[in-house]
């Protein structure tokens, strides 16, 4: 019985952080996140631009940069003590494709600052190992935070703040 329960509870634990870690893929031995909006995109722009977003408009593509610091992972979980070390400030680059009423957000860069050296790495040095995404727990809480965090950068806002 003990034997049973302990199997279902492993078998629950593995399906929620694939599930959370979903939007991430190895390609190339390079990480990148990527999801679907089924939002509409007229406010897109204006709302990156907002958020502190470096954008450049093409056609049917939005070119972005994104800096990040710890200070905004904070409130998706971000304990510094509980977090890797390479969990730090950062960058993010990708490609926003719009099609209709739709947009693809991919992130095909995500740097951190080693706080040991002051230098950037790439996240697939920390979370990749030959074309897969590391299982260790902290690897998987760290992703998990991160495509919430990107989740919510994303999601076209239509909030009406007067106060």
């Amino acid at each position: 019985m003990k034997f049973k329960s302990l199997l279902l509870i492993l078998a629950l634990v593995v399906s929620t952080s694939a599930i959370s870690q979903s939007n991430f893929s190895v390609k190339n031995t390079m990480l990148q996140w990527q999801l679907v909006f089924n939002d509409s995109t007229t406010t897109l722009n204006k709302q990156l631009k907002k958020s502190g977003f470096l954008i450049t408009n093409q056609a049917n593509e939005i070119t972005f940069t994104k800096e990040f610091t710890t200070n905004d992972l904070k409130k998706y979980g971000y304990v510094k003590a509980s977090f890797p070390s390479y969990i730090n400030n950062g960058t993010i680059t990708g490609i926003i494709d719009v099609k209709g009423n739709r947009y693809r957000v991919t992130i095909t860069n995500i740097k951190v600052l080693n706080n040991a050296d002051d230098n950037y790495s790439n996240l697939e040095e920390h979370v990749v190992r030959k074309d897969n995404i590391k299982q260790q727990p902290h690897h998987i809480k760290t992703l998990d935070m991160l495509n919430t965090y990107f989740i919510s950068l994303f999601t076209i806002s239509d909030k009406k703040d007067d106060w």
